[in-house]
């Protein structure tokens, strides 16, 4: 059974939006995964969800309610991911390398692996 890799997208940007739509639809095109009756980007193994970041201290509080694992893209910088790792995110995608990163993320997630930004791990590092 493939796991569900939920995505969550702090951001207002509805353009910004639409693009991780878009990537996300692809991804679930070129990995054949069955569709869902939601999203275009929906997927039985791939969801994505949209938070507004005024609702993503929440984030915290929804982990125990979603079983799903959890990829957040966001462009809060180190402390938004911190706090997503801490509360059981498996990966967090920064929004400035989310074409690039986002498909790489999402399949590791389907791998059962974890998955970071390289720019955004440099940067924690720091």
């Amino acid at each position: 059974m493939t796991p569900v890799v939920r995505v969550w997208v702090v951001q207002e940007d509805t353009l910004f939006i639409s693009v991780v739509l878009r990537l996300a639809a692809r991804v679930a095109e070129s990995r054949r995964l069955p569709r869902g009756s939601g999203l275009p980007a929906e997927a039985s193994g791939l969801q994505v969800v949209i938070v507004p970041p005024a609702h993503a201290k929440a984030l915290a509080v929804l982990r125990p309610l979603d079983s799903g694992v959890r990829l957040l893209v966001t462009a809060g910088g180190t402390a938004d991911a911190e706090q997503a790792l801490e509360t059981g995110a498996e990966g967090v995608v920064d929004a400035d390398s989310v074409a690039e990163d986002l498909p790489i993320a999402i399949d590791a997630l389907l791998a059962g692996k974890k998955y970071l930004s390289p720019a955004l791990a440099c940067r924690m590092r720091r």
